[in-house]
């Protein structure tokens, strides 16, 4: 377990340096594009279609590359093999690489771990295939070779997760690649430059994607040790119409192999972790939450409702990995005429918290907590947290972070069928 952990804490560590890294590099020159409509509509036409695809395989070659004054360029190159049976199977396997990654959902159970290492995790399978990167196990394995960006294609809004955080879109023309004429489309977020270029056929495939930080616009002294990082996906042998063997979502593990718990820290009480002001048992302090909506409710006038509130910020990875499991409590028990349900943007605005539901489709009550007014009477640290409160205005569960096994999302929703059930 030690072995295993080490490398996965040790890979998230230098992934946080190139985001802090990344984040400080400056803007690109500004780019002449005749019109950015078509290039839109390419890419709408293009998400539309992998969205429709009930199966697809694709292998997608990775090229992650560092450069520094200082330290010059490297560059690492890997192939993974990537297959989707819709609405609930998936395996990607690292097919030349140093570790060996692989992640094999089979629509009972998710399986992921490391060939180098001989380790493997298995818990309960994701009930939408975009949730398989959310699982920060995975999501921490295959962030060094930049996986995650697979999300997007597993989505029930691709277009919408690839235009995230897009402040500009060009039409770069038409280029041949292969023989073949695709559109060149260039994406400006406020820290990267992506181009793509996509099938103008028939079949509007991805066929490449560059991902480039923009350039420093301050021309004064550079720092010799700051690192540049790009990343390129090359996509071949796109298959539309694949006949998956049943040994494609099925994981064997191989003589020797160890299963691992790698959720780690044993006995931790997160009820009451550092911050928390909250005691389960007492009252939930009177806040008074407005939605986006402009409803405002008081939680001393929601006696007789058993009241869900959840604290979050946009840009807290713990909080994203837990939005769809708060997705799947809503559509479960919304319909429940005693239940309420708040998920509140710590020192986010209206419209933060407005363009992140919409860009991601949740359809759950959420609310702006600007001034922390309201987390502040709850704890004075550390997201997300969750509070269930009863009919009597009691907590009567309370969580903080993200439970990477999802032990905590059946206990949640169990107290409240169990709340629920009661009756006054």
């Amino acid at each position: 377990m030690a072995r295993l952990r080490r490398p996965l804490i040790a890979g998230l560590f230098l992934v946080a340096i190139l985001l802090v890294l990344w984040s400080f590099v400056g803007r690109i020159n500004r780019l002449t594009a005749t019109s950015d409509t078509h290039g839109t509509e390419l890419l709408r036409k293009a998400a539309a279609f992998i969205q429709a695809q009930k199966t697809f395989s694709v292998v997608v070659e990775v090229e992650v590359g560092l450069e520094s004054q200082r330290f010059g360029k490297s560059e690492n190159t890997t192939s993974c093999s990537l297959s989707v049976g819709r609405p609930d199977r998936l395996a990607m396997r690292e097919q030349s690489g140093p570790n060996g990654l692989f992640l094999v959902a089979d629509g009972i159970q998710f399986s992921r771990g490391i060939r180098r290492l001989k380790e493997y995790f298995v818990s309960e399978d994701p009930s939408s295939l975009d949730e398989v990167f959310y699982d920060p196990v995975a999501y921490v394995m295959c962030k060094a070779i930049g996986i995650p960006f697979f999300r997007s294609f597993l989505h029930d809004h691709v277009y919408e997760e690839l235009m995230y955080d897009v402040i500009e879109s060009h039409d770069l023309g038409v280029e041949e690649i292969d023989g073949h004429a695709y559109g060149h489309l260039r994406l400006e977020q406020n820290e990267s430059v992506w181009d793509l270029w996509v099938d103008t056929g028939t079949t509007p495939l991805i066929k490449k994607v560059s991902i480039q930080p923009k350039e420093s616009s301050n021309p004064s002294g550079q720092d010799e040790t700051q690192l540049k990082m790009s990343v390129v996906y090359q996509f071949r042998d796109w298959n539309l119409k694949p006949q998956f063997p049943e040994s494609e979502f099925v994981f064997n593990p191989p003589a020797g192999w160890k299963i691992d718990n790698l959720s780690g820290h044993p006995g931790r009480d997160f009820a009451n972790r550092p911050g928390t002001l909250t005691s389960l048992g007492e009252q939930a302090p009177d806040i008074t939450i407005t939605t986006l909506e402009g409803t405002a409710s008081r939680l001393a006038d929601l006696r007789g409702h058993v009241t869900l509130v959840n604290f979050f910020a946009t840009w807290c990875g713990p909080c994203k990995l837990e939005m769809p499991d708060l997705q799947k409590i809503w559509n479960e028990f919304r319909d429940h005429d005693e239940f309420r349900m708040f998920v509140i943007g710590r020192e986010e605005s209206t419209e933060t918290v407005r363009a992140f539901k919409d860009a991601h489709g949740f359809t759950f009550p959420m609310a702006s907590d600007l001034d922390r007014s309201a987390f502040g009477r709850f704890a004075t640290e550390t997201i997300p947290r969750t509070y269930l409160i009863d009919r009597d205005g009691k907590i009567v569960y309370q969580y903080t972070g993200y439970d990477i096994e999802k032990k905590e999302r059946r206990k949640l929703r169990a107290l409240l069928k169990k709340e629920l059930g009661k009756r006054e």
